[in-house]
Parts: C-alpha cells; structure tokens; sequence
C-alpha cells in the first residue's frame, strides 16, 4: 500500500494537469443552446427574455462565436462564416417555426471569417439594422437565418453544432429597443 501511494507521488509532477489534452474539434456553442439537436437560437432568448443580443448604434447585435474543444497550448485558428441560405428556405418551408420569413440581406451584416488569435473561444455578431426591424411588413414575424462555419485553417470542425438557427423574434425585440 505504500508502495503504490509512493509511486503515485512520484509518478505525477505538480504541472501534469497543465499539459495538452482533448480532441480539437471546432464548433458553435449557440447551436446547442436549446438543449435540442435542432440548432435553434432564439433571440431573445426563451421566455425569461435572458440578452443573447445588445442594440448598439442602430443595430440589433446577435451574439454569435466559435469554439476549440480540448486544450492545447492556447493556439489559434480561424473559420469562414457563411450564410446557409437553401437550408434556411428549407426550414423555413417546413413549416416547423411559426410565422417564419427569411432574414433579408439587405438588412443584416455578418463577418465573412472569425479568427481566434489565441486560447479557445472567439465572438463575432449578425448585425441586423433596428429601423428596418421596426418595418410593418415584419410585424408578428420570426426572422430567420442559419449561420454556418467552414474551412478551418486548423483543427477539424465537429460532426454537430456547426450551424446556428438564428430566429429572431420581431415583436419581442421591439418591446426591447
């Protein structure tokens, strides 16, 4: 018995628990929100109203991001942003979001590539223009649009959690602005 108390002892170095461990995989922690499989992101968020946005200079601004898993010696990596336009009709089609209409591209702006210089994480916003949300042809509707990731530089991206569902509820942000 204290053999094997001593051999653990000597067998762990106090820094051990700062060394590399994980798998990298890279994905969207906003898909996975709703505790469903479906990618949803309400904004705002659930029935407490809880602030996934903040209105800033005459945008609404949708706290999106991307993250690393495992830990790896704080390194970088970057992702293309891109706007999953087929998939958002076909949802939209489905019928499965009630008064749901496609997020015009006139009014909104995204970045088209996130990098994370270093560590895990990185935010990045959609900008969606506050006066054209307050247009009467968006009232009592959900925009939506699936905001996707691609083409790390590093790493892989995970099999899930790589498109985010953004529904954007127009009533309950106006009451908000």
């Amino acid at each position: 018995m204290v053999m094997c108390l001593m051999a653990l002892l000597v067998g762990c170095a106090k820094e051990d628990g700062n060394g590399d461990f994980g798998l990298a995989y890279i994905y969207m922690p906003q898909a996975a929100t709703s505790g469903n499989d479906d990618g949803r992101y309400e904004v705002p968020s659930g029935k407490e109203m809880t602030y996934n946005f903040n209105v800033k200079d005459g945008k609404l601004n949708v706290f999106l991001g991307v993250v690393r898993s495992g830990k790896l010696s704080s390194e970088g990596f970057s992702v293309d942003v891109k706007v999953l336009t087929d998939t958002t009709n076909q949802i939209i089609a489905s019928g499965d979001i009630e008064d749901a209409m496609l997020l015009p591209a006139t009014i909104y702006s995204l970045p088209n590539k996130v990098s994370v210089s270093d560590g895990y994480w990185a935010t990045f916003y959609l900008l969606v223009d506050t006066t054209a949300i307050k247009n009467d042809a968006y009232t009592g509707k959900n925009l939506v649009l699936v905001v996707g990731i691609a083409n790390p530089d590093k790493f892989e991206l995970s099999n899930k959690n790589i498109c985010t569902v953004v529904i954007i509820d127009v009533d309950a942000i106006r009451k908000l602005l």
